[in-house]
This record gives structure tokens, C-alpha cells and sequence, in this order.
């Protein structure tokens, strides 16, 4: 009887270190997530300010078509900027080219 209370103890106290266990894994993954979120959030506030300066630099260098109200949207996945009229319609093709071709001249300078 001895020995069937032992291992019946040492049953529990296995289930009691698995749930431990479980519990720390848990805790590691949710501390993950969370930081994975913080950084995503950093990323796209950086993205974001990225849109704006390049904006700011395709008024600036008066590009046809540019005006302070279009808002530069970067895909992604390509990296390449797209340029919307404050209407938030697609600009034209001509006119998203001649913003595209200046992208790889901000690339180079920072």
C-alpha cells in the first residue's frame, strides 16, 4: 500500500510540474507575441514616416502631378511607393512612373 501511495504522490507531482511547465511555455509565448506586436507597431511607424518624407520630397522637388494633400502608400511586399490624390484614387500610370523613378535616388542618399 506503501508503494501504490508513492506512486500515486509522484503522479501528481508530475501532472503538478507538467502544468508548470505548460504554464512557462505559455508565459514565454505570450511575452513573444507581445514583443513581436511592439516591434511590428515600430516598423510601421517607421514605414509611415518613410511615406511622409518621400511625399514631402516629391513636392518639394515639384513633381507634375505632386500636391501636399496625395498620400505615398510603400507596398510591402515590392517596396515600391505608390502615390494617391487626396481623393484616394490611384494617380496615373504616367504620373505614379515619374514618382517611382525618383525612389531609388532617396534609397541611395540614406
Amino acid at each position: 500500500m506503501n508503494e501504490l501511495h508513492r506512486l500515486v504522490e509522484m503522479e501528481v507531482l508530475i501532472d503538478l510540474l507538467l502544468l508548470r511547465v505548460r504554464g512557462v511555455a505559455e508565459e514565454q509565448v505570450k511575452r513573444k507575441i507581445i514583443e513581436k506586436t511592439k516591434n511590428i507597431k515600430n516598423a510601421e511607424y517607421v514605414i509611415g514616416q518613410i511615406e511622409n518624407t518621400y511625399l514631402d520630397s516629391l513636392f518639394t522637388v515639384k513633381v507634375p502631378g505632386i500636391t501636399e494633400g496625395d498620400k505615398v502608400s510603400i507596398n510591402r511586399k515590392t517596396w515600391v511607393p505608390e502615390v494617391y490624390p487626396l481623393d484616394n484614387t490611384k494617380c496615373s500610370i504616367e504620373q505614379t512612373k515619374i514618382a517611382i523613378s525618383f525612389f531609388p535616388v532617396f534609397r541611395a542618399i540614406a
